[in-house]
């Protein structure tokens, strides 16, 4: 498995016009281990993580992202925790890869200190080893490359390392730079809970509620079709009082202004929370609005959200006690994680796959709310065991399902009988300059007529899902973390939103069978919202897969991606219903040098894949015996993303 466990404060709540609250809301402490469900005994220290913040000076104070080398295996957890250590560049070289020097004039001694070293030249091993041997008690790498952090591989050297190694963003690791060069010292504190101030209240690292998209139209939050649930807020965050002291009147406030493209920001709404008394024991409060707020301007641009909590003392440590969020109104991206509208892509930092022997698919949810427009296109990125080279002739799909929540348990799952497939995209890897880890743009066509985009129908959920190959991972946010938002909306507020399944159903490497069964098509557990659903929301596994409107309906009349225009193809399939087998035959113009098979169940499980190469007829037989009575999809591509799909039933006698 290969992820990156990352913390990031997010916050939202938002409506349009001025508007002000001062709600005495609702509030709920939470303490070690009771909070449900019982199993996560943890849940409480693991919410809150490893804090990792700069504590002077104090024009960069503040928790930072990063990632541990122990998450990968090398390096350790910082035990004891570390307060106030000071931070040491590392010299005479700032990558540590051409040695480092000890107490040397005019370099300072790394004796005690964290070690501050760039990313690049040498193994992240190396680096530590080398700071280890001259005393440093921690390391702090910085990643030379923008867009979050990644994981630290521990190379030749690594096993030898016995010491905390973490990695920074380029942004925060830059500013410290920028202090260290003008002579200022920087401290760090690197520990499971608090820094031994008295008074220290702070919002949670990853404690802010969200809105429910980074990226939406603009078009959508008009107010023709009324205010959709999906595109409500709910102002919150998780506090903490990490002091000595018992605090007293504590206040969360929320500021919401918006930015138009090329504009002045202007006030969209204030909200302020309180408590009468906060306890001087390691507790996180909960503290939410009571009311849901509203977005409704359909100009392009930007939302600032800013939390603030403050209390009646002098706060000993103020650099947590703010924290900033961003969400974009654009032309016609959907995107549940960040996006770069420079170069109109996601943002992804981490990959994210199974550990087990099939494939997956997963993917985030979008509700679309005026309708009127075309899917076109949608963006994600794979990574692979190794880096490098995709493999010739892998492939792809990205499936686009109308969700319509009908069925028996309505306002929970997704049933069978719920998702239906409309579109499908793909990519078929060359072989020669798809590189692993790359973003891949790739056009929707219509299942049943490959030369349109498929339309997309108002006040209506989408559910975008690649297909990863086994031992493949895919790309995610990695920073990005709607828990707070979710617990806020189902656990806190009580009030189940209509879009979202409430329970994942495992594992990726223990799916479920049984087509029949009611499960969420994100195929994780335990924490939900309204596009992903998995057992690690805090760790920023928002699914980087972006979805991209079009007013045009014809396919090739469109900007062209990934996708060449459509050849004839012949597809059947046979028997439908089918008890034992079902035969798929296609019939080429010419011959392909690959064509694959792809059938997955009706709430989008993997049920099988298969590649044949050099063919223009083709016949490919899947043993359905062993399959749950239900419906099916089976989905071809052939050289240059030439996509058929088709539904058939399995049938129990």
């Amino acid at each position: 498995m290969k992820k990156v466990l990352l913390k990031l404060c997010l916050i939202a709540g938002v409506m349009s016009g001025y508007m002000a609250a001062n709600a005495q809301a609702p509030v709920s402490p939470l303490h070690f281990g009771v909070i449900a469900p019982s199993t996560l005994s943890n849940w409480y220290t693991d919410y809150v993580g490893t804090r990792f913040a700069v504590t002077q000076p104090a024009s960069i104070e503040g928790e930072k992202l990063h990632s541990s080398a122990s998450g990968t295996g090398w390096g350790i957890v910082a035990a004891p925790p570390l307060n106030n250590v000071q931070l040491v560049k590392g010299a005479p070289d700032s990558s540590a890869c051409n040695g480092l020097q000890n107490g040397q004039t005019p370099y300072p001694s790394l004796n005690g200190k964290i070690a501050f070293i760039y990313r690049g030249v040498c193994e992240f091993g190396f680096k530590a080893l080398q700071a280890q041997n001259l005393g440093a008690v921690a390391v702090v790498i910085v990643n030379n490359q923008p867009n979050g952090v990644i994981n630290m591989g521990g190379g030749a050297n690594g096993a030898s390392v016995t010491i905390p190694v973490y990695m920074i963003t380029k942004t925060d690791g830059d500013a410290i730079n920028a202090r260290l060069n003008a002579g200022d010292t920087v401290k760090m504190s690197i520990t499971p809970w608090g820094f031994n101030n008295q008074n220290d209240l702070g919002i949670i690292f990853n404690g802010g509620s969200m809105w429910h998209n980074y990226a939406i139209p603009s078009y959508e939050l008009g107010t023709s079709n009324g205010n959709p649930l999906a595109y409500k807020s709910v102002d919150g965050a998780f506090v903490a009082n990490f002091g000595l002291r018992n605090q007293y009147n504590v206040k969360l406030n929320t500021t919401v202004n918006f930015t138009p493209n090329g504009g002045s920001p202007s006030l969209q709404w204030k909200d302020s929370v309180h408590i009468d008394s906060f306890p001087a024991i390691d507790s996180i409060v909960v503290m939410y609005s009571n009311v849901f707020t509203d977005v409704h301007n359909t100009a392009k641009g930007r939302y600032d959200v800013t939390y603030n909590v403050t209390e009646a003392n002098t706060d000993d440590f103020p650099g947590d006690n703010t924290s900033n969020y961003s969400f974009y109104t654009d032309d016609s991206v959907y995107s549940k994680g960040r996006y770069d509208f420079t170069n109109d892509k996601p943002l992804i930092s981490a990959w994210y796959g199974s550990t087990g022997t099939t494939s997956f698919v997963w993917g985030p949810m979008y509700y679309v709310n005026t309708g009127g427009k075309y899917a076109g296109y949608t963006q994600f990125s794979m990574a692979a065991t190794t880096s490098g080279i995709l493999p010739q002739g892998q492939s792809v799909p990205v499936y686009l399902f109308q969700w319509s929540d009908t069925g028996v348990y309505q306002d929970t799952l997704m049933e069978n009988t719920e998702l239906n497939l409309v579109g499908v995209a793909s990519k078929v890897f060359d072989g020669v300059t798809d590189s692993s880890e790359e973003i891949w743009k790739v056009e929707f066509t219509d299942i049943n007529n490959p030369n349109v985009h498929p339309a997309l129908n108002a006040q209506s959920w989408y559910w975008v899902a690649a297909e990863i190959p086994s031992g493949s991972f895919l790309g995610v946010d990695g920073q990005l973390d709607f828990y707070a938002r979710s617990y806020g909306v189902y656990n806190y507020l009580g009030y189940k939103e209509s879009y979202s399944p409430l329970w994942g159903s495992g594992d990726l490497s223990s799916l479920q069978t049984s087509a029949a069964a009611l499960v969420a098509p994100f195929p994780f557990d335990r924490a939900i919202c309204d596009s992903v659903a998995f057992g690690n929301q805090k760790s920023g596994l928002t699914v980087g897969i972006s979805m991209s409107t079009t007013t045009i309906q014809n396919l090739y009349g469109s900007v062209k991606v990934n996708n060449v225009a459509a050849v004839s193809v012949d597809m059947n399939v046979y028997p439908n219903p089918a008890s034992d087998v079902v035969n798929v035959s296609v019939s080429l113009p010419s011959t392909s040098k690959y064509v694959s098979y792809h059938v997955i169940n009706a709430v989008g499980k993997f049920v099988a894949t298969e590649t044949h190469t050099n063919v223009q007829n083709d016949k490919y037989t899947l043993d359905t015996h062993n399959l749950p009575a239900g419906s099916y999809y089976v989905t071809v591509l052939a050289d240059n993303n030439v996509i058929r799909t088709k539904k058939f039933v399995v049938i129990k006698n």
